[in-house]
């Protein structure tokens, strides 16, 4: 199956983010659970006007919040791509994709892993159409 090119991309990128991706959904929940607020200089003695407490807030928040759901069903998408794919693809995928800098070309990746350049090419797509099915990006 023929990919747009922006979906393409788009799962390139996440496929690029995998490795940081567990760190950075941490990090989003701490900035849920401790959020930055400016400090009251305001020395009265009103009481807050809150119905739930700071605990409940931040249960729901994390619950609930959209950005941290898209990154954990991206995740999860992910892992579950990663543990069906054949060792060969992940090694592709893994000099590719998550080798910083990156050291080799397509030629290096084919050399190393034994196959032609094309068949590298063709688990790469493979792996990104699975990826794209596991989203729903694609049928």
């Amino acid at each position: 199956m023929q990919l747009k090119k922006g979906t393409f991309k788009m799962l390139e990128g996440l496929i690029e983010d995998y490795p940081t991706m567990e760190r950075y959904i941490k990090q989003v929940e701490l900035e849920i659970e401790y959020p930055w607020q400016e400090s009251d200089d305001n020395i009265g003695g009103s009481r807050s006007t809150a119905t739930t407490s700071i605990t409940e807030r931040t249960g729901l928040k994390l619950a609930t919040d959209k950005h941290l759901r898209l990154i954990r069903e991206r995740k999860k998408a992910l892992d579950k791509v990663v543990q069906t794919a054949k060792p060969e693809t992940i090694k592709i995928i893994r000099l590719w994709y998550w080798t910083k800098p990156r050291t080799k070309t397509w030629d290096g990746i084919a050399e190393e892993v034994g196959y032609s350049k094309r068949m590298c090419h063709l688990l790469r797509n493979e792996f990104i159409e699975s990826l794209g099915k596991e989203l729903g990006e694609i049928n």
